[in-house]
């Protein structure tokens, strides 16, 4: 049911089995993971953590627990707990390292966790460390992309402006990230890097090409925000009201849409000219 987008059914039908005295441990074991799933997707992080140790404690003998420790630690991560997180990690990555060819499918989300971990502690060598230890124990990833923007992310945030480029160009181009959610976003931080730097130009290009490249509607958003002020900063005032224009009428309903009313009023108080222009 699950799949079929019935969620909140698909959760009471699930709790209720794992309170049946009816069903066995089988049973109730494969329901509290479907609800650990849910939680997951849900963002529900209490609720993943709560069912997965419960899970753990009910059934300590169930050949779940390395997958539900990798959901507890995703659940520690969301929830600011990094330290907790970081250490069911570690113990992750060793039992997985012993397991080579028979390790589980998912291992691979427990690398990015801990890039995530690095990334968020500002443990800079050891966000290079974890991706490159992924990169080289699975040449073929399906993730590598989203590792290489959390690399890209460290960089950037150590002012290492052109590593942090080709991290983002990387995750760009991959075979994997091609076309992704991931791939806008390391194409808006390459936009961003080049603002840091004041390259103002370059900056509203490399915006642009989140607008055009990609569908991914927060991003594209906040794309053509940061595109309309670099052009409102360099006094290119007709762009940057065309650009505000755009981004009201295309995304009318994002977080950016009330500075931008804002700022093209501001634009077009101070130069009237353009409002007769840009209709």
């Amino acid at each position: 049911m699950r799949f079929a987008g019935k969620v909140q059914s698909a959760e009471t039908d699930f709790r209720k089995l794992v309170q049946s005295e009816q069903a066995d441990d089988f049973i109730k074991q494969r329901a509290f993971i479907h609800l650990v799933d849910l939680g997951s997707e849900q963002k529900k992080w209490q609720q993943v953590l709560d069912d997965a140790k419960t899970v753990q404690k009910q059934f300590p003998a169930n050949e779940h627990q390395l997958y539900l420790d990798y959901r507890i630690a995703e659940a520690f991560l969301q929830t600011d707990q990094v330290d907790a997180a970081v250490q069911k990690l570690e113990g992750l990555q060793e039992s997985i390292s012993k397991l080579k060819d028979e390790a589980p499918p998912w291992w691979e989300e427990v690398w990015i966790l801990r890039a995530q971990a690095a990334l968020e502690e500002k443990e800079y060598s050891d966000l290079e460390d974890v991706v490159d230890d992924l990169r080289s124990r699975s040449p073929e990833s399906k993730v590598i992309h989203r590792a290489d923007l959390l690399l890209g992310r460290g960089y950037e945030n150590q002012a290492k402006f052109e590593e942090a480029r080709s991290a983002y160009l990387r995750a760009i181009e991959s075979e994997s990230g091609s076309g992704t959610e991931t791939a806008a976003e390391a194409q808006f931080r390459v936009a961003e890097s080049y603002l840091k730097q004041n390259n103002l130009k370059l900056a509203f290009k490399e915006y642009y090409k989140v607008y055009t490249g990609y569908d991914a509607p927060g991003y594209e958003a906040a794309a053509l925000f940061q595109a309309a002020r670099a052009d409102a900063k360099m006094k290119n005032w007709k762009g940057a009201v065309q650009t505000f224009k755009i981004l009201l009428e295309e995304f009318p309903q994002s977080e950016y849409a009330d500075d931008a009313k804002q700022q093209l009023n501001e634009i077009e108080t101070a130069f009237p000219e353009l409002i007769s222009e840009s209709k």
